[in-house]
């Protein structure tokens, strides 16, 4: 080999060896970034918490609606309608029936005379039944100050305290989304599934996990008294 073309291999591998020591800086800098972002992301847990406030119970549909079409405009909102129908319907099971119908998408109604022709589908409404009739105060429990210990006694204005992952979300604009909601009665939060109608309204979707048991009320614990 010659000295002309030994120098020339030499200057290559030179400036080869500088190219991938920037590459592997630039790399190291770049996963430090992410690393530092990733970081910064789960001290604050990815998770935005919000209250959604109900002053008053309804106690026609209309009110009912004038509330629904104000709370409901954002996906949280719709989430503490389907909750205070739910409320509604474990203490008067004929007015609450109709609030339930107004608060989920029309997936989840069939025909029926709850109202207007609809009514929630039976497959749902025996799981809301079964459940309501075991602990009814599973709706209470998604109101904040509501606890076993004063047996999910609850009081106006009703607080329930929403939240979501936002970084499980690619956009936050979508037209169905899941919400969790915080209930004193379990350690992990309830996800619910909102999706928005063609009016603006988000109604619920899937809410299966929301009537999971609860821990008991004061009054309902077993006690060994010998």
């Amino acid at each position: 080999m010659t000295n002309k073309k030994f120098m020339i291999m030499k200057k290559f591998a030179i400036v080869l060896s500088a190219f991938l020591f920037l590459f592997a800086f630039q790399s190291q800098a770049q996963i430090g970034s992410l690393t530092r972002k990733a970081v910064k992301l789960n001290k604050r847990g990815g998770f935005v918490y919000k209250n959604v406030k109900i002053d008053s119970v309804p106690t026609t549909v209309q009110g009912f609606i004038e509330m629904r079409n104000k709370i409901a405009r954002k996906p949280m909102g719709g989430a503490a309608m389907f909750l205070l129908a739910l409320k509604v319907y474990s203490e008067n099971p004929e007015l609450g029936n109709k609030f339930l119908v107004l608060t989920v998408t029309k997936s989840r109604l069939g025909q029926g005379n709850a109202y207007k022709g609809y009514d929630i589908i039976r497959m749902d409404k025996e799981l809301i039944d079964n459940q309501l009739q075991k602990q009814p105060y599973i709706p209470n429990s998604y109101i904040k100050g509501a606890k076993p210990e004063n047996n999910y006694q609850a009081s106006l204005p009703y607080i329930y305290r929403m939240t979501y992952d936002k970084s499980s979300f690619s956009n936050i604009n979508s037209d169905r989304i899941k919400v969790y909601v915080i209930s004193s009665g379990a350690d992990r939060h309830r996800p619910i599934w909102v999706r928005k109608n063609d009016k603006g309204i988000w109604k619920a979707e899937e809410w299966g996990s929301i009537l999971v048991g609860i821990r008991p009320a004061a009054q309902d614990r077993d006690t060994d008294e010998l």
